[in-house]
C-alpha cells in the first residue's frame, strides 16, 4: 500500500494527467504480478512477526521455548485461538449449567442466575449467633447443623427428573447435581488451557466472564509481575478480585471507621499450570476429550480444580448473599509455581487496601495421597520455605587428554561442589531442625568426549519448616561454592537466587483451633486428630506461596484428599468408562496427574462454611468487645459453629 502510494506520487509529478492513470495501472498490474507467491521465480515475502508473541517462558531457573498457540493468544480477550484442529474456542456460558437442564429449551442457554433470594437457615443462623438477640428459641448447635444440611442442598441440587439426558433409571448412572456438572466443565475448560505464571489470560477471562454472568462485582489486573527480567518478559496483571456483600473494592478511598471493621473473609484459589507434558492416556484427559493443547504445558497441580472450586463457592454465596453479615472477598491468584503472586497481591494491597481489611484467609488444596474426600490441616507450619539457586562456575577449559595444561576443570568441581551440598544438612544443620539441600540439575560442555569444558552450571531448591533455618542454609550453600571454587581456581563464580523465596506456609495456631473444626465437619473422615490426639497430617516439604497471605493475616490452608481410585467405577463427570489404570493419587507435577473430579463439591462445600462460619465467628467477637488482634484467642469451641 505504501509502494503504490510512492509510485503514484512519483507518476503524477513526471507525467501528463491523462496518461497517467494508464501507467499506473500498467505499473501496479506488473507490482502484483512480481510479489505472487504463484509464480516459481519469486517467493512470497515472510510475514511480519510480532516478537511479543513469540517470547520465551521459562519457570524461575529452565527457560523454555512458549508454545506458538501465544501468538493467538492475545488476540481477543474472550476467545482462544491455536487449537490443534485449527479452530478457536469460545468461552463457554458456564453458569447455565448451574440453572437449567442439560437439555437445553426455548432461549435459557444464556439466562443468568437466579436473582440472590433470603435463605431463612442462612438467617436464623446468623441470628443464633448473637449475643442477647437470639429470638429463634434454637440451640447453637441446631441451626449449625441446619446450615451445613441446607448448603449441601444447595451443592447437590439434581437435574430434574424429566431430563432426558439423565439415564438414573437405566441404572447405568446417577442423576448428577448443577454444581457438579458445572465444576467438571469449568475444570475441564481451563485444563484444555493451561497457562504459565504471569500469562493467565485465558484462564483470568474465564473467571471473569463466570463472575460477570453470576452479578458478582469483581476487579482485574492484579498480580503484576515486578521481575520481568526473570520471566522473559511477562506482565502479568491477571488475577482476579471479587466480593460478596459489602467489599466495594476501593483502595485508600473515604471509608469511615465502622465499614472498616466489619469482618471480611479472603477465599484464595491459584490459576497457573506447569511447563510439563501431559501424559493424556494416563492421566484420563485424552478419553476424556479435555487434553492439554497447549504442548509442553499442563495442568498437574490441581489448580484448574481450585480455580472452578472457588467459583462454584462464588455461586452458592452470591445466591446466600442478601443473608450474609459482612463481606467475602474472592482472590483468583496468578502465578504462585514459583513467581509468587500471591506476594504481588499482597504488595498490591488486596489484604489491607481493600476496605474493609481482610480478618482472616483461607485456601486449599488438592491432595493425592489422602483419600478422596478428607480434609486435614494442622497448627503451626503445614509447607516448607523454599528458595531455588543456580551456580555458574567457569574456568580455563582444555583437551581431555592433557588435563594437567587447564588451569581449571569444571567438572571435577561441580562434582565435588555437589558432594560438599550435601554436608549442609547432615553437618550443618542442628538435628533437631528440618531441611533439604537438593541438586536437580548439571551441566557442563557440549557433548564432546575429548574436551574439558569451560563452564558448568548446577541448579537445585533448599526447603526448611523454618524461615531463619532457610535463610542460614541459602547462606551456607553461597559460602560453600565460593571455598569450593577457590579450592579448584575456578576463573569465575557465580551464585543466582530467586527473586522471591517462598516461607514457610504456617497456620495460625488460634484460628486453627477453630477452622480445623469447620474442616472436620465437612471432611468425609470427621475427627482430624487420630485417638492419641495427634494430627493426621505431618509437614511437608512442598511450598505455596499462599505463605505471603498467612504471614499478613491469620490464616488457615486445607489439604483436600483426591487419592481414590475411580477406574474400576463409572463416574458421574464422565459418559464414557475410564481407564481401569487411572489412578489419582499419583504425585503432583507428575505427567500422569489425575483429578478425581467428584471431591470438587466438597471443596465448594469447605469454601463456604468456612466463609459463614467464621463470619459469625468474627461478629461474636466483636459484640463481645473483642479487638480484632483477640480473634479467635481461646480453646477450640464446637458450639461456636
Amino acid at each position: 500500500m505504501v509502494l503504490q502510494s510512492t509510485v503514484k506520487s512519483s507518476f503524477n509529478s513526471c507525467v501528463p494527467v491523462k496518461t497517467a492513470p494508464l501507467l499506473l495501472t500498467i505499473v501496479s498490474f506488473f507490482l502484483v504480478l512480481l510479489s505472487s507467491p504463484c509464480l516459481t521465480f519469486c517467493s512470497p515475502l515472510p510475514p511480519v512477526i510480532d516478537a511479543e508473541e513469540n517470547v520465551n517462558v521459562i519457570n524461575t531457573i529452565e527457560e523454555r521455548e512458549e508454545n506458538s498457540i501465544a501468538s493467538e493468544r492475545s488476540s481477543s480477550s474472550l476467545r482462544r485461538g491455536g487449537r490443534n484442529d485449527g479452530k478457536d474456542e469460545t468461552i463457554p456460558d458456564l453458569t447455565s449449567l448451574l440453572h437449567r437442564n442439560r437439555k437445553n429449551t426455548g432461549n435459557d442457554t444464556h439466562a443468568l442466575p437466579p436473582l440472590p433470594l433470603r435463605n431463612e437457615f442462612v438467617e436464623r443462623y446468623f441470628a443464633s449467633s448473637l449475643a442477647e438477640t437470639s429470638s429463634s428459641g434454637m440451640t447453637d448447635s441446631e441451626p449449625s447443623l441446619r446450615l451445613l444440611d441446607e448448603i449441601r442442598t444447595l451443592i447437590n441440587e439434581s437435574y430434574d427428573d424429566n431430563d432426558d439426558d439423565d439415564d438414573s433409571e437405566s441404572g447405568e448412572e446417577k442423576p448428577m447435581s448443577r454444581m457438579l456438572r458445572f465444576l467438571v466443565s469449568t475444570r475441564r475448560t481451563l485444563h484444555r488451557h493451561p497457562e504459565l505464571m504471569y500469562r493467565e489470560r485465558f484462564t483470568s477471562d474465564v473467571v471473569r466472564k463466570t463472575l460477570d454472568a453470576m452479578n458478582i462485582n469483581n476487579t482485574a489486573g492484579w498480580g503484576k509481575n515486578t521481575h520481568p527480567d526473570e520471566f522473559n518478559g511477562a506482565e502479568g496483571g491477571y488475577g482476579v478480585v471479587a466480593h460478596i456483600r459489602g467489599g466495594l473494592g476501593i483502595i485508600d478511598g473515604g471509608v469511615d471507621d465502622e465499614e472498616k471493621d466489619e469482618p471480611c473473609v479472603i477465599l484464595r484459589a491459584d490459576m497457573d499450570g506447569l511447563p510439563i507434558l501431559e501424559d493424556g492416556t494416563s492421566s484420563g484427559s485424552a478419553a476424556g476429550g479435555f487434553e492439554s493443547l497447549d504442548g509442553g504445558r499442563m495442568h498437574a497441580c490441581g489448580h484448574d480444580g481450585h480455580t472452578a472450586m472457588l467459583l462454584g463457592a462464588a455461586y452458592i454465596l452470591k445466591k446466600l448473599e442478601p443473608s450474609i453479615r459482612g463481606t467475602i472477598r474472592l482472590i483468583f491468584q496468578p502465578a504462585e509455581e514459583g513467581g509468587a503472586g500471591a506476594k504481588r497481591m499482597v504488595e498490591e494491597g488486596v489484604v489491607d487496601r481493600l476496605h474493609p481489611p481482610a480478618s482472616v484467609a483461607y485456601a486449599l488444596h488438592l491432595w493425592p495421597s489422602f483419600p478422596s474426600g478428607v480434609v486435614r490441616t494442622r497448627p503451626g507450619p503445614l509447607l516448607a520455605a523454599a528458595e531455588s539457586f543456580e551456580v555458574l562456575l567457569r574456568g580455563g577449559g582444555g583437551h581431555a587428554a592433557m588435563p594437567h595444561l587447564s588451569s581449571t576443570d569444571v567438572v571435577v568441581a561441580m562434582s565435588h561442589l555437589v558432594t560438599n551440598l550435601q554436608l549442609l544438612v547432615s553437618r550443618r544443620l542442628s538435628p533437631l531442625n528440618s531441611g533439604v539441600v537438593t541438586v536437580t540439575y548439571l551441566k557442563a560442555g557440549d557433548g564432546a568426549y575429548n574436551v574439558i569444558p569451560a563452564e558448568a552450571t548446577l541448579r537445585g531448591t533448599i526447603r526448611a519448616l523454618d524461615e531463619n533455618t532457610l535463610i542460614d542454609l541459602r547462606d551456607w550453600l553461597q559460602e560453600t561454592v565460593n571455598r569450593t571454587a577457590d579450592l579448584h581456581r575456578c576463573d569465575e563464580t557465580r551464585v543466582k537466587f530467586m527473586p522471591d523465596y517462598y516461607p514457610p506456609t504456617v497456620n495460625d495456631p488460634n484460628l486453627y483451633e477453630f477452622s480445623s473444626v469447620v474442616g472436620e465437619m465437612v471432611s468425609s473422615e470427621g475427627e482430624s486428630r487420630n485417638n492419641n490426639g495427634e494430627e493426621k497430617v505431618e509437614p511437608t516439604m512442598g511450598a505455596e506461596d499462599f505463605a505471603f497471605f498467612a504471614k499478613t493475616v491469620p490464616s488457615t490452608f486445607f489439604l483436600l484428599g483426591q487419592g481414590g481410585n475411580i477406574g474400576n467405577k463409572k463416574s458421574q463427570t464422565t459418559d464414557i468408562k475410564l481407564d481401569p489404570k487411572l489412578r489419582t493419587d499419583r504425585s503432583l507435577h507428575d505427567p500422569k496427574f489425575a483429578l478425581d473430579e467428584e471431591v470438587m463439591p466438597r471443596g465448594v462445600e469447605l469454601h463456604v462454611n468456612l466463609a459463614l462460619r467464621t463470619l459469625k465467628k468474627l461478629w461474636n467477637d466483636l459484640e463481645e468487645g473483642k479487638d480484632m488482634a483477640d480473634f479467635f484467642v481461646g480453646e477450640r469451641k464446637e458450639e461456636e459453629l
